[in-house]
């Protein structure tokens, strides 16, 4: 049987749906002992982010440059930027006592006398804490990046499932193909709607992390459901690691978004499609689910 999760299963019908009411115990019959706690067991571990290529984004980072990354780390990729301190003063005893203190810093990365990457960090940790990405260089897995033209992320991504509009003639969305990651588009007013976006409007920066969390994130150990994937047989194609192998021997991307969401590609920088699963064939009181995924 090959399990993907609960969350794929949807709810169950009515009349398979234990009663919650116990009976009560004959009279004849003793109170039953309440049986020993069952032993706790630890969640899964998340799944380590997968090595990326050396400018390609995603939601954990840009090629090397990761979310988290310490400051003196940044130099060891060829950041430049300064680290100006703060400075004031408060009065002790009468008198004037200055201070200094660090300040949050902005460190970019270039290529070619050209920004690729505006790297924030924290005044307090000194780490990493987002990412803009304003040079044409980095591009996601599917060859979106810096100037990509709002119809050809539709093209790729669809609709977004999440708009917003930043400070400045920018408006930014989230698509569920690539989430964890804000695309914004170059508008022509300040106060811009997702409808004023022309299909012609240049992606003009992407932002790590996204505003706010995808909706398919589910909390779900991802990693143990890909692997059940494994040499599965779906939508015309064999699972084999990161790819699909068609019949004509064609590999083409395969990636686990959600318990139930599959990112199916025809190729790098081609159409990209989301296949929702589900197990087929109602289920019946006391039988186990079947195994066969069906497509909807």
């Amino acid at each position: 049987m090959l399990l993907l999760s609960a969350a794929c299963d949807g709810p169950a019908p009515a009349e398979e749906r234990p009663s919650t009411v116990a009976p009560p115990p004959a009279a004849s019959q003793a109170p039953a002992p309440s049986p020993a706690s069952p032993p706790k067991v630890s969640p899964p571990s998340p799944a380590a982010p997968r090595e990326r290529g050396p400018h390609e984004i995603d939601e954990h980072g840009v090629g090397p440059l990761h979310l988290g990354m310490r400051d003196q780390q940044l130099d060891e990729l060829g950041l430049s930027g300064n680290r100006p301190p703060g400075s004031a003063s408060f009065v002790q005893d009468g008198k004037p006592s200055p201070i200094t203190f660090r300040v949050g810093a902005s460190r970019t990365l270039e290529q070619d006398g050209q920004p690729q990457v505006v790297a924030d960090v924290n005044p307090v940790e000194m780490r990493v804490t987002s990412l803009r990405i304003v040079g044409p260089v980095p591009k996601t897995a599917e060859g979106v990046g810096v100037g990509a033209a709002l119809q050809q992320v539709r093209t790729i991504y669809g609709e977004p499932e999440h708009t917003w509009r930043p400070v400045g003639f920018l408006m930014c969305a989230q698509f569920a193909a690539r989430p964890g990651v804000d695309v914004c588009f170059q508008s022509r007013t300040l106060t811009p709607t997702w409808a004023d976006i022309s299909p012609e409007a240049p992606v003009a920066e992407l932002r790590v992390p996204a505003t706010r969390p995808s909706p398919l994130t589910l909390g779900e150990d991802l990693a143990q459901i890909a692997a059940a994937l494994q040499g599965h047989l779906i939508d015309g194609g064999l699972v084999e690691g990161n790819e699909r192998i068609g019949l004509d021997g064609e590999r083409a991307p395969f990636e686990l978004l959600a318990p139930c969401v599959l990112l199916l590609q025809s190729g790098p920088g081609k159409t990209v499609r989301l296949v929702v699963f589900q197990r087929s064939g109602a289920r019946r009181p006391g039988v186990p689910g079947r195994g066969r995924l069906a497509a909807r």
